[in-house]
Order: structure tokens, then C-alpha cells, then sequence
């Protein structure tokens, strides 16, 4: 697993690849925060993998995975 940001505006795509989990986790939450204080509904989508899914769970993400 990579700890990666993609984001995508205005047909623009960022990728943010972070070594340090509490680096990325600090920025995740971030945005994740961004998006629903103007009122979006984001989550995060384990794709099915437990080990995707565990990894966010570790980093404090369980409530946003859908």
C-alpha cells in the first residue's frame, strides 16, 4: 500500500505521495473536513480490501469508510 492523495479539479489531477502516515493522515483529514463543512458527504472507499480497509481503520479513518 502507498499512502497517496489524488485529487481532481477542473480536469487538473494532483497526486500527493507522503512517506510519513501521520503526515498523510493530517492532510486526509483535512480535506475530508474541507469537504463537508461546504457541505459534501465525503467517505473513503476501502475498495473491498481488508487490507485497505485496516489500514485507514489504524490511521483513525473507520467512521469515513463506506
Amino acid at each position: 500500500l502507498t499512502l497517496e492523495l489524488v485529487s481532481y479539479c477542473e480536469g487538473d489531477i494532483t497526486r500527493t505521495k507522503y512517506t510519513d502516515p501521520t503526515e498523510f493522515a493530517k492532510q486526509l483529514h483535512i480535506t475530508l473536513m474541507w469537504h463537508k463543512e461546504n457541505g459534501y458527504d465525503p467517505h473513503i472507499d476501502g475498495m473491498c480490501r481488508p487490507e485497505i480497509i485496516e489500514a485507514f481503520e489504524k490511521l483513525g479513518f473507520k467512521e469515513w469508510l463506506h
